[in-house]
């Protein structure tokens, strides 16, 4: 079984911009899908649950939050610079 991964804690400027990006609907869907899983993932939700969220596999979901993490996509997002591919 792999380990439970969890983003971390989101700032309030993060959250809303990540909340705009899945609401507006304006953005290509691999960004809304990402910023759901960010956001599903550090609020605490099993990777299962954001998986089905998602439509995504579950190592995709795992991927993508250690890869935002890692890479920063937050901070890039929140400048308007497009993310780099995970």
């Amino acid at each position: 079984m792999a380990e439970p991964v969890r983003a971390r804690r989101l700032t309030d400027q993060e959250g809303q911009r990540l909340q705009q990006i899945v609401r507006r609907g304006k953005h290509g869907s691999v960004r809304v899908r990402r910023a759901m899983i960010i956001m599903a993932s550090a609020s605490g939700t099993p990777v299962p649950a954001t998986a089905r969220l998602a439509a995504a596999d579950e190592d995709t979901v795992r991927d993508v939050s250690t890869r935002s993490m890692r890479r920063a996509w937050l901070r890039w997002t929140l400048a308007g610079r497009e993310a780099v591919p995970a």
